[in-house]
């Protein structure tokens, strides 16, 4: 049996740096930034070498490799391009599901949450504003 056709269309997309990254969604106009959920920029090293939210995953993954290399050699061409980092960066994206149709979905629903939860506090704070306003006019009349 084969690779799961997602799991091989998210290898792909952070192969070439296209799909559902951030960085490149923003490029196209399609998202407002270029932020993944920690904070930092979005894009395939970032995920698959930095990103403080994959850490314990990453763990995992550096481990596949048995002690072979050091954490310096951990580079982006390793996981993408070679047997070994191929083989293990599939474990790593099933894992995860970075950069999976449903991953994107999941945290674009998060994001708009969060938004109409800023809206509402907005109106809310707006409303008391306009209240405190009102009341100190009709105090000085």
């Amino acid at each position: 049996m084969g690779t799961l056709r997602p799991i091989a269309s998210a290898f792909f997309q952070l192969k070439l740096g296209h799909g559902y990254l951030k960085s490149y969604l923003y490029r196209l106009k399609i998202a407002s930034n270029n932020k993944c959920k920690c904070g930092k920029t979005e894009n395939a090293k970032h995920l698959l070498l930095y990103c403080i939210l994959y850490r314990e995953e990453r763990f995992r993954l550096f481990s596949l490799f048995k002690g072979s290399l050091e954490a310096s050699a951990f580079n982006l061409r390793l996981l993408l391009y070679t047997e070994i980092g191929i083989s293990n960066i599939l474990v790593f994206l099933k894992e995860t599901s970075i950069c999976i149709r449903k991953w994107h979905i999941e945290r674009s629903v998060e994001v708009e949450e969060v938004v109409e939860i800023g809206e509402e506090i907005g109106e809310e704070i707006g409303e008391e504003i306009g209240e405190e306003i009102g009341e100190e006019i009709g105090e000085g009349e």
